[in-house]
């Protein structure tokens, strides 16, 4: 899927970053807009009962995430290591009743969010004015 995300990117000429690291401002707001209208194009097609609609805006949300991570500079090995960390990290999470969240899935007091120090390069994304 990841190969599929690039080859679209090469083919319609986005540029992508051979490293991981922020995009320009103006960049990830588009990015931002543009999962934000996949996503209410699934809340639309939701509230219309149409399958086939919601499907593909959670299709097109994954496809411009994905898109986004590699216009990033992640490559798909990093990616699928990010995945795997996060996807452990839930794994440690339980169901219960807990107050204030429908779904009922909760930390543990211990829980340890997912790691990237050796994945994601090491930067002073908000550098204190005048250093």
């Amino acid at each position: 899927m990841y190969n599929d995300i690039n080859n679209f990117l090469d083919k319609v000429q986005i540029e992508t970053q051979d490293t991981p690291q922020l995009l320009d401002n103006e960049v990830m707001i588009n990015r931002y807009n543009h999962m934000f209208e996949e996503l209410s194009e699934f809340s639309q097609s939701n509230n219309m009962s149409d399958l086939p609609g919601c499907v593909d805006a959670l299709v097109d949300l994954v496809y411009v995430a994905l898109g986004t991570a590699r216009m990033m500079g992640l490559s798909e090995k990093q990616w699928n290591e990010c995945f795997n960390r996060v996807h452990d990290a839930n794994m440690t999470k339980t169901y219960g009743k807990v107050e204030g969240h429908k779904f009922g899935v909760k930390k543990p007091e211990n829980f340890q969010p997912p790691n990237f120090d050796d994945i994601l390069p090491q930067v002073n994304e908000y550098p204190i004015e005048g250093e």
